[in-house]
């Protein structure tokens, strides 16, 4: 059985989203269509509230820029941006362009960060490996995360560890958690019936092994230097691509 150190290709990977979140004080309410139209420059092509909550007015606006599909989302002291896959009639979805697309995620994240009082940041993408087989997901599931005592008859194998790395700078420490996940993805399919009713297919099912990377900054009391943001920024986007390519040995080193 391959160890993770004879492995080095989660680069080629293909990645279903990333998603970019900024945590501001807690009192902070920022509005999802007005933090779009400054990343973007024009109105969003769906804007609406998610809750009611007077106190927490959560809101979200999507649309495309550049040919790729974005996301945000906006809460009390927290704004997230995605960038998502898209999905034909019978795939699932992947973002094209990955190191194009990223390119386009970095320059507004920066943006994004760039005027505000930043307590916090995260990087959270999500990448998969279709299979043929779900034995076959099984087993580039324990060869990338070197756990080899697997019963044949296993499903759903989902393997994740934290493993805490400090910036050269002492007073910035970064989460990196990662998470192993092999399974068979469904999408559910339906059809219009002769009456006009909704008629439900069989599901598409794709056997995949699932990398799921969550990186964010610990928790501090007071807001980084803003001098130090864009810094940090290339930091969590720098350490996505090595954990992507060098995996479960270049995590534990």
């Amino acid at each position: 059985m391959l160890g993770p150190s004879k492995l080095g290709f989660m680069m080629a990977w293909s990645s279903e989203f990333y998603q970019f979140a900024v945590f501001t004080q807690p009192h902070e309410k920022q509005d999802a269509f007005q933090v779009w139209l400054d990343l973007f420059g024009s109105p969003p092509d769906n804007y609406q509230k998610a809750t009611p909550d007077p106190l927490n007015p959560a809101t979200q606006a999507t649309g495309t820029f550049a040919g790729y599909q974005f996301q945000v989302q906006c809460a009390a002291g927290r704004i997230d941006v995605f960038l998502l896959g898209t999905s034909g009639p019978l795939s699932f979805p992947v973002i094209a362009s990955a190191e194009a697309s990223l390119a386009v995620l970095r320059e507004k994240a920066n943006a994004l960060a760039a005027s505000r009082s930043v307590l916090r940041l995260a990087l959270i993408n999500q990448s998969f490996e279709d299979h043929q087989t779900l034995e076959s997901a099984n087993l580039r599931f324990s060869e990338v995360t070197d756990l080899t005592d697997i019963p044949d008859n296993a499903q759903d194998l989902n393997f994740g560890i934290n493993v805490r790395k400090s910036f050269d700078n002492p007073t910035v420490a970064l989460n990196r958690l990662c998470r192993w996940i092999s399974m068979v993805k469904q999408m559910m399919q339906i059809q219009i019936g002769p009456t006009g009713a909704q008629e439900p297919l069989a599901p598409i099912e794709q056997p995949s092994l699932i990398f799921n990377l969550d990186l964010n900054t610990v928790i501090r009391p007071l807001p980084f230097n803003p001098g130090s943001v864009s810094g940090i920024i290339e930091h969590l986007f720098a350490e996505n691509l090595r954990l992507k390519e060098k995996g479960y040995e270049y995590l534990v080193e």
